[in-house]
């Protein structure tokens, strides 16, 4: 048996390995264009099973909000609730002048 780091797989290695009845391990490659593209991908987020939720980079939590099925695949939708600021004096003047 041989296991293989992300940035250690050579397929020439890999194929001798194969071709002398040995079992490889070479883990799964990350070739999503938008992980180019700087979005993050599934293996940047954190599940917190206890709490149904996901931490992502930026340390918001994600909570669970609705499943859904397309093409035969089970979707689960989670999404972060961004905390609102406070509405300022200014706004709640704008407000009730635009209502009266």
């Amino acid at each position: 048996m041989r296991v293989y780091g992300a940035d250690k797989v050579k397929s020439e290695e890999v194929l001798q390995c194969h071709e002398a009845g040995i079992t490889t391990f070479v883990p799964k490659p990350l070739t999503s264009g938008k992980n180019a593209d700087g979005y993050f991908g599934k293996q940047d987020f954190i599940y917190i099973a206890k709490d149904d939720e996901y931490l992502c980079p930026a340390q918001q939590r994600l909570n669970w909000r609705f499943t859904n099925i397309e093409h035969g695949m089970t979707l689960h939708c989670y999404s972060s609730s961004p905390v609102l600021p406070a509405p300022s004096e200014n706004s709640a003047h704008q407000a009730s002048r635009l209502a009266g």
